[in-house]
């Protein structure tokens, strides 16, 4: 019975001490480093001068102490019962302890959680405003939208040139904008027209007898005034500035001699609309009557085929 109790006893004491040389050690020792340099020299001392106690192989992961020893050096325990001293510029610090470092990782492991679930939130926050403003921009009154796209406008074009006034239908190609929050922000509706057209007039050719290329581009920019007459349809009324470039490139037989001329023109007006538009979806349709005053006057008509944006 006795002997029992003695056994018993030492066995206690025996597992005490193991465990305080345990937690000792985790004191002395809080800290992994990760060996980075191969064979990194371990010293008896924390001096470079001191006997070596031997060296590690590169990737090793030992116990070291948490502050440096002379400013140097960490204190490593290479195995149970070998300790020495490596130069810090030889280790990589990792985690305290396993529990450290377990902890560790389930914090950045909730970090990241945390952080996946705040952008998540954003994303989903940005995806239902993108869904509210379009959701609110196709639910907008006709008068209020904003519609671009493509133009066709057939012009009684007419010029000062070869001292005379011709004049000729022209078709122009181009883009048109209309809309409110578009030249003005706000409610007020304009529109921005370009347009043009890729030739010369036929009465270059014959007023040379020779044949004749060049170009006429327009822009204006017009203030408008809606009418609506229903949910998808309205009358407009508009006015603006208007700019004119034209550029020809003739030839004259003078003489018998072929002279290649350049004729350029530019010219600043107003310019006026009147027409009646259709929404589809998000599509329009509009038709209008044309009139530029700049320095002859003459009119056309157009159509424009446009998507909401």
């Amino acid at each position: 019975m006795n002997s029992r109790i003695c056994f018993s006893l030492l066995g206690f004491i025996f597992s005490g001490v193991i465990l305080a040389s345990a937690n000792v050690s985790a004191k002395t020792y809080p800290y992994r480093a990760q060996v980075i340099q191969e064979g990194a020299a371990v010293y008896q001392s924390a001096d470079f001068d001191a006997p070596l106690v031997g060296t590690l192989r590169a990737g090793g992961t030992y116990d070291v102490s948490k502050g440096l020893a002379n400013g140097a050096f960490y204190k490593i325990r290479v195995k149970p019962g070998v300790l020495g001293y490596i130069a810090d510029t030889d280790v990589k610090p990792l985690f305290k302890t396993d529990r450290a470092q377990k902890e560790a990782e389930k914090k950045n492991a909730q970090a990241k959680k945390e952080r996946d679930k705040v952008k998540q939130d954003r994303e989903k926050k940005r995806e239902e405003e993108k869904a509210a403003r379009e959701k609110a921009r196709n639910n907008r009154p006709f008068e209020f939208s904003r519609y671009g796209g493509l133009s066709y406008s057939m012009i009684q074009f007419q010029e000062e040139t070869m001292n005379s006034q011709p004049k000729e239908n022209l078709g122009f190609f181009g883009a048109k904008f209309s809309g409110s929050d578009l030249l003005i922000s706000g409610l007020i509706p304009t529109e921005i027209n370009l347009q043009m057209y890729s030739d010369a007039p036929s009465y270059y050719d014959k007023g040379t007898g020779r044949g004749a290329s060049g170009w006429v581009f327009m822009g204006n920019g017009l203030f408008e005034t809606y009418f609506p007459q229903g949910k998808g349809q309205l009358i407009y009324f508009g006015f603006g500035p208007m700019f004119r470039y034209s550029h020809f490139e003739v030839e004259l037989n003078e003489s018998g001699k072929v002279t290649p001329y350049t004729l350029e023109d530019i010219a600043l007006g107003a310019a006026f609309n009147l027409g009646a538009a259709f929404r589809f979806g998000k599509f329009a349709l509009r038709g209008e009557f044309q009139y530029y005053w700049e320095k002859l006057q003459y009119s056309g008509w157009g159509l424009a085929l446009q998507y909401q944006f």
